[in-house]
């Protein structure tokens, strides 16, 4: 059908095809060892493959991602990274990828916050500025993941105990009439 309109070159379409099914395989596999992560932690995590999610502790959102390489004429390099419309609040993490995106280049981890609607494009000096952090290793990205999910789990479990025993030990003793 694409040759009665002259185009002939869908080879690009196919290879394009091939790389996206490669990283998202390797997201599954991330999301595997973060999951194991979490619970070698002593925490608890479930994966939704359909929308490439962890949640952990019953608390925090991670979603998965591949910041694709970009370089255009007057702009420089640059890396797009598609976001989920309806994303939960939480961490994105994504593979950055290297040169024509056939390598990795590393690991980064960003709050879901800072994402726009569709797509983030960044360069390396906006990374900082935009509160992207990178990472050499998956490892070393699930080592801070887990230490910060884990931190406020915590801290919120902390809370909630504390606002029970407080509520326990500021009630109204019961009267006599009470008791009837």
């Amino acid at each position: 059908m694409y040759r009665l309109i002259g185009y002939t070159d869908n080879q690009y379409y196919w290879d394009g095809l091939d790389a996206y099914k490669r990283w998202v395989n390797l997201n599954l596999q991330n999301a595997a060892l973060l999951c194991d992560a979490f619970v070698k932690a002593g925490g608890r995590a479930t994966f939704d493959p359909a929308v490439q999610r962890v949640r952990a502790n019953d608390a925090v959102n991670i979603c998965f991602g591949a910041a694709k390489w970009r370089r255009y004429e007057h702009r420089g390099l640059r890396w797009m990274l598609r976001t989920l419309k309806h994303r939960p609040p939480g961490w994105f993490v994504a593979i950055r990828l290297g040169k024509n995106n056939e390598t990795i280049l590393d690991y980064i981890l960003l709050p879901s916050s800072s994402l726009g609607k569709d797509w983030l494009w960044f360069s390396e000096e906006s990374r900082v500025a935009r509160k992207i952090e990178r990472f050499e290793t998956f490892d070393e990205l699930t080592r801070s993941l887990v230490r910060r999910v884990n931190k406020t789990a915590r801290g919120i479990s902390t809370k909630l105990q504390q606002s029970k025993a407080n509520s326990l030990r500021f009630k109204k003793p019961p009267t006599v009439a009470d008791r009837r």
